[in-house]
């Protein structure tokens, strides 16, 4: 649980310092997601919402191009649903924090199930486990995408899950 909780913290200090108004790469766009799907309560199509943005091809653009994140999921989307508590999408820190501290909790997730993989391997070295798994949750791109909105933590997480199942499988497999 130090793991969990040590994750957690860094994370929460993150998403407290990072500004709002898409200060953190295209945290706007996964806010237009979320609250597409709370208020319209279906799966967007991509580039034929009126709500969200459509796809433009500009060169003076970093990206080159800027399009509305209606091609991930809406499975990633649906743990932030319900924490979307204004009537519309305002990115603003009182509205984006409890939405960031979902990211949080999922990057914190991430490495515990990395922490309890490694203890199916050896459960005889919990501190390497335990520095393995926080080196992983605490480099500075895991990190940052636990202090803003974001849906890539969620895809940390199921992987780390599908990690301690595989490690689980292994180890009674080793068992018998």
């Amino acid at each position: 649980m130090i793991v969990f909780f040590a994750v957690f913290f860094f994370g929460l200090v993150w998403a407290a310092i990072v500004p709002p108004n898409n200060e953190a790469p295209d945290e706007a766009a996964h806010l237009q997601m979320i609250y597409f799907l709370k208020n319209h309560k279906s799966i967007p199509v991509f580039n034929a919402e009126v709500e969200l943005p459509y796809l433009v091809f500009d060169k003076n653009m970093l990206s080159g191009a800027y399009y509305s994140m209606a091609y991930n999921s809406p499975i990633s989307y649906l743990p932030f649903v319900p924490f979307a508590h204004s009537t519309l999408e305002e990115n603003t820190k009182n509205n984006l924090l409890p939405l960031r501290t979902i990211s949080v909790v999922f990057v914190s997730l991430f490495a515990l199930f990395i922490f309890s993989g490694l203890i199916n391997i050896s459960d005889k070295k919990p501190y390497l486990a335990a520095s393995i798994a926080l080196f992983f949750a605490l480099m500075p791109q895991v990190i940052f995408s636990a202090g803003y909105l974001n849906i890539e933590p969620v895809a940390l997480f199921l992987s780390a899950l599908s990690f301690y199942f595989l490690t689980c499988i292994v180890k009674n497999k080793n068992a018998l």
